[in-house]
């Protein structure tokens, strides 16, 4: 179930990052890099790391063969060191440096998204934890419905819009 949700995010994260790489080319401004943003449990165990990064690589690759190497990957969890999961050394990066750091595609976290951090260019969301706190899902929406360029695209609006998985959720809060 959960491996089906991160390929459908990884889905749609390619394709913003098409729609962006069109529309900046057509408007000459700097390229906007997509980020997915993935949120785990508490403790995630290496193993659920490992099925994590691994589906999320996997469908990555897609037809063109892009692959997902250890710079492309980070993580904000509380511990600072780094991890392994599926051959990728993934490090730590205070959430305050992804916004700019776009070699940095997918972003593991715990909590580090929910409060005080602003990174617009987080387009896609997943989130294997649960929620049914109304003000904590606020938040996190929050956090996510910025727009890379603080402002409206006409020509297409996929650039508008934001993914966020939710499948564990309360859905009626």
């Amino acid at each position: 179930y959960d491996t089906t949700m991160l390929r459908e995010a990884v889905r749609r994260v390619r394709e913003q990052e098409k729609r962006w790489a069109a529309y900046c080319t057509s408007e000459s401004i700097d390229l906007v890099v997509p980020l997915l943003v993935v949120q785990v449990g508490n403790k995630p165990s290496a193993a659920e790391l490992n099925r994590i990064v691994s589906s999320i690589r996997e469908e990555w690759k897609g037809d063109e063969g892009t692959t997902l190497e250890d710079k492309h990957i980070r993580h904000v969890f509380g511990d600072h060191t780094a991890i392994k999961a599926d051959g990728v050394v993934i490090r730590h990066a205070a959430p305050e440096s992804i916004q700019d750091n776009t070699n940095v595609r997918v972003l593991l976290a715990i909590e580090a998204i929910t409060t005080g951090w602003d990174c617009p260019r987080a387009e896609v969301l997943v989130s294997l934890r649960g929620g049914k706190d109304r003000t904590h899902i606020t938040q996190l929406i929050g956090r996510m419905v910025r727009t890379p360029l603080a402002r409206r695209i006409d020509t297409d609006e996929m650039l508008n819009t934001v993914t966020c998985l939710l499948p564990k959720f309360d859905a009626k809060t």
